[in-house]
């Protein structure tokens, strides 16, 4: 029975790749684009791609910081807004990742979250 559900998570995470998709490219900011959604069900994973302008800093910045970066996803994972969503990815006991692609220098940087990372955030906006 449990497979049956996490199945139908899956199927769910597919759907709302393929929803978001339709809106793409996206402006998050003047410096960030989503570019694109998907969801690898084999290594039931879910992918948020962005192209970064480099006008303001480079990809190669962002690796140096990614810490703090980590930390504002988690935050906004945290957000009413995204609160669905994060919640379709810990049902479905999902990764997630975020791959960061530079316009110019064609760098990129991939910051993931492991099914446990996730809980732990989703777990945070619950209490």
């Amino acid at each position: 029975m449990a497979c049956a559900c996490s199945g139908d998570n899956r199927s769910e995470l597919q759907s709302y790749a393929a929803r978001h998709n339709h809106e793409c490219p996206q402006a998050v900011d003047e410096e960030l684009t989503i570019t694109s959604y998907s969801y690898d069900k084999s290594a039931n994973m879910f992918v948020i791609n962005y192209e970064s302008a480099e006008k303001s800093y480079t990809v190669k910045k962002m690796r140096v910081a990614e810490m703090p970066l980590r930390r504002k996803i988690e935050k906004n994972l945290q957000n009413d807004d995204l609160r669905e969503f994060s919640e379709m990815l810990t049902t479905a006991d999902a990764s997630l990742r975020m791959r960061f692609a530079g316009k110019i220098t064609d760098d990129t940087l991939d910051i993931d979250f492991s099914p446990a990372e996730l809980k732990k955030t989703v777990n945070k906006f619950r209490r």
